[in-house]
This record gives structure tokens, C-alpha cells and sequence, in this order.
């Protein structure tokens, strides 16, 4: 379908960054403070569950970066974004706090200040939480962004645009 000429504006490959190193960079950027405070909060139980929430949450980007081009790269726009805040990591906390107190709340880790997590779903869970948090973060500033350059220059995009090329 891509190859008729009314459809040739749908064509978006080569242009930009590849999703797949983006989401990586990104993911990798976005790992150092909540890896940090998940295993000074984990036992190594709960250590198996974070890694394996690490990789599903990984896994399911890389996946989207085949199905969902676009949404991927507005996700790692606003992933550098998210990155840029580890050296003030109120946002990694925050999510990391729900995190903990979901699985807290499904008794997956001991009740308290911050009890430890001690069990491969309970570390699953909170990972799964804290990252769709710092996600879904990541993808309304990476749209903030798209559609403030978008603002900015609008000649640049949209279908008109592509046309004009």
C-alpha cells in the first residue's frame, strides 16, 4: 500500500531516528535511579521479580517499536526528558512509591515504612507499576514536545508537508 503514490506520505521509513535504538537508549538511560532504590527495597526474591519486570517492560517496547513506530519515538522524546530528572528523582520515587505500596497492597511485601519486597511477584508488580508510570510520564512530555515543535514550525509537518516533497 505504501508503494501507491497517494499513500507514498505514510512512508516514514529512514527518516529519523531508528525506534528500536531510541526506545533502547532511552530504556537504559531511564534505568540507573529506580534500579537503585528497587533493590535497596527488594530481598533477592524480590530482586527476580524487578529483572523480570526489567525485561517485560523492555520487551513490550521493543515489540511496539515494530507495530507502533511513531508512539515510540514520541515515548523516547519524552524519555530524555524523564532521564534528564534522575539527578532530582522526584518523579522516580513518586512512581516507585505506588509501586511499592500496589504491591504492598496485594501482600507482596511487608507491611510498613517501605517494608521490603520479598517475593518474585511482589518485585514484578512494583516494576510493572513504577514503569508504566515513568512511561506514560515519557509519552505525555514526548507528545508536549512534538506538539510544541509542531507549533513552533508547522510547515515542517503535517500532510501538506509531505506533499510539498
Amino acid at each position: 500500500m505504501l508503494d501507491y503514490p497517494d499513500f507514498a506520505f505514510l512512508d516514514n521509513r529512514g527518516k529519523g531516528p531508528a525506534p528500536v535504538l531510541a526506545w533502547a537508549c532511552v530504556y537504559v538511560a531511564n534505568l540507573p535511579c529506580p534500579l537503585f532504590f528497587g533493590v535497596i527495597l527488594t530481598t533477592d526474591s524480590g530482586r527476580m521479580g524487578m529483572v523480570l519486570g526489567i525485561l517485560a517492560v523492555f520487551l513490550t517496547g521493543y515489540r511496539s517499536c515494530f507495530v507502533h513506530r511513531e508512539a515510540i519515538l514520541t515515548v523516547a522524546y519524552g524519555g530524555w526528558i524523564v532521564a534528564a530528572f534522575q539527578f532530582v528523582p522526584f518523579l522516580q520515587v513518586m512512581a516507585g512509591l505506588i509501586g511499592v505500596a500496589v504491591a504492598e497492597a496485594t501482600g507482596q511485601a511487608a507491611s510498613g515504612d517501605l517494608g521490603p519486597i520479598n517475593t518474585v511477584l511482589g518485585g514484578l508488580l512494583a516494576t510493572l507499576v513504577t514503569g508504566g508510570i515513568l512511561v506514560a510520564l515519557a509519552a505525555v512530555l514526548g507528545l508536549m514536545t512534538r506538539g510544541l515543535t509542531r507549533m513552533l514550525n508547522p510547515a515542517d509537518h503535517g500532510i501538506a508537508a509531505k506533499k510539498a516533497l
